[in-house]
């Protein structure tokens, strides 16, 4: 069995036309199936294979949690963190645990968005005085 996609050449004057009658059509399956009707030999096709594309194509995991996911740009936080760390003498995981909350996200977040930047961002804040005591 191919698993190639068949690519319909339907010239572009014609998709109109022919997109709205097949949504006209699976609207009216979708109608006689609401009122109980009975639906002939295609239709009865038509509705099981639109069921099974669906049934197929639905994801087992979320894509991602509901909501809008919180933005942050891994190079901010790297000079929070080496801020907070540097500038400031804070320990390195209480800092990331107030990364996670300052921007909302998880502290796994947090480690990831170091990993590009965060020795550049400690290179360029030097060390407190009361630190290097």
């Amino acid at each position: 069995m191919s698993t190639d996609k068949i690519e319909w050449l339907t010239p572009d004057d014609e998709y109109e036309s022919l997109a709205k009658s097949q949504k006209d059509f699976a609207k009216g399956i979708a109608l006689k199936i609401e009122r109980s009707e009975t639906l002939d030999g295609l239709e009865r096709r038509f509705a099981a294979g639109a069921l099974r594309f669906w049934a197929d194509n639905l994801p087992l995991r979320q894509k991602r949690k509901r909501g809008k996911q919180p933005q942050i740009d891994p190079a901010d936080v790297a000079i929070h963190y080496a801020c907070m760390v540097n500038g400031q003498g804070k320990k390195k995981t209480p800092a990331i645990a107030q990364l996670a909350e300052h921007y909302g996200v998880t502290t796994q977040a947090i480690e990831e968005a170091l990993k590009k930047y965060r020795d550049v961002a400690l290179s360029l804040i030097p060390e407190s005085p009361k630190q290097k005591k």
